[in-house]
């Protein structure tokens, strides 16, 4: 998944203007900045550099990148599940869910004064519920 920013990024390197370096001029700068027992040629300053190899590296380490948020994203997803289960769950399924619980508590007890709770609840797990899916779409867009 690539955002706006990356995106911008890319573009304003594409449209950089090429500056015109004069080389000898730009190794005897960077010659007077070293201490005087440092050669320049330890740096390899004059190694020439693809720009598609630079392209395809970036394209690369955001591929690696976006492959270890795709386990954040189904781990997200996961736990996600788990609390409108724990909220939202079903009788037969999750027994011990807050609205289980809550449906089956009298009213004269202390769970039956939190039934109005439950439409609250049910809003919560939902918006959770509209969350996870959101989390799939930006997983399936990779």
């Amino acid at each position: 998944m690539t955002t706006k920013f990356h995106n911008k990024f890319l573009r304003i390197l594409q449209e950089a203007p090429q500056m015109d370096i004069d080389p000898d001029l730009e190794r005897g700068a960077a010659e007077m900045s070293l201490d005087d027992d440092v050669a320049m040629d330890d740096y390899g300053v004059d190694m020439e550099v693809d720009p598609s190899t630079v392209d395809d590296s970036l394209k690369d380490a955001v591929a690696r990148q976006n492959e270890q948020m795709v386990g954040v994203v189904d781990k997200w997803y996961s736990n996600i599940d788990q609390i409108i289960a724990y909220l939202n769950g079903d009788k037969t399924k999750h027994p011990n869910s807050i609205q289980s619980v809550l449906g089956a508590a009298n009213s004269k007890s202390m769970l039956g004064g939190l039934k109005n709770q439950q439409v609250k609840i049910g809003r919560i797990a939902s918006d959770l519920a509209d969350l996870q899916q959101l989390f799939m779409a930006a997983k399936q867009s990779q």
